[in-house]
């Protein structure tokens, strides 16, 4: 059970979903009422909060708030539910890479432990801010770039007249990015149950389930 109470945890959580929610509509080009994701940003915090209040193991709120979201990107985004998955699994991915490198980089320039981040609500909303700025800038250069991922683009009917690859070629790559994404936020998350068990903080997986699990990433 990770328990914070709800005001500060809004004051991460929400942000949070906002960044996500952002990114997700750069992704898809899509453009949706700031009303509306600023409430479904509120809606998914606090699913996740009273997830959090369970006695769970660490991981899982963050496993039924990518449920949860792609959910709602399904009914109010009007998106595909494999195009859902997709780009709600991709921005996670974004968010856990940052969160997995930013956190414990700060922790270690200021020579804090994981406990104490956590157990200070002000030092946990200052330490997520960073990857958060840092999403939200990633997403705006996407965004004005305009680069597109060719999974994503294809799914959304997306076609590029310069574009000579066939269909053959976009399912391996499809494929191939499909795997690296898995790979990816199994990293992420395998880097931050480590810092979770190491810590004590709050349950996690045992050291063997963690060593198995990374054995079993670089195999594929």
């Amino acid at each position: 059970m990770d328990f914070m109470p709800l005001i500060p945890f809004l004051g991460v959580s929400v942000p949070e979903s906002l960044v996500l929610y952002y990114m997700v509509l750069v992704l898809t080009r899509k453009k949706e009422s700031p009303l509306v994701v600023i409430i479904l940003s509120v809606l998914t915090s606090l699913f996740s909060f009273s997830i959090r209040t369970m006695p769970v193991r660490f991981g899982i709120h963050t496993i039924s708030q990518v449920v949860l979201m792609t959910i709602f990107l399904n009914l109010f985004f009007r998106l595909r539910w494999h195009t859902s998955a997709v780009v709600m699994v991709l921005s996670s991915v974004f968010l856990g890479l940052a969160e997995g490198i930013s956190v414990p980089l700060l922790a270690w320039i200021f020579n804090l432990n994981l406990e104490q981040i956590i157990s200070d609500p002000l030092l946990r909303i200052l330490f997520t801010l960073p990857h958060l700025i840092l999403l939200a800038i990633l997403a705006y250069i996407i965004s004005k770039r305009g680069w597109r991922l060719p999974l994503i683009s294809e799914k959304l009917g997306i076609k590029n007249e310069s574009d000579k690859r066939t269909t053959k070629q976009f399912i391996r790559q499809n494929c191939l990015l499909a795997l690296c994404l898995v790979q990816a936020l199994m990293l992420v998350l395998l880097n931050l149950s480590f810092h979770a068990y190491n810590s004590g903080v709050y349950p996690s997986f045992t050291l063997k389930t963690l060593i198995d699990v990374n054995a079993g990433i670089f195999l594929t």
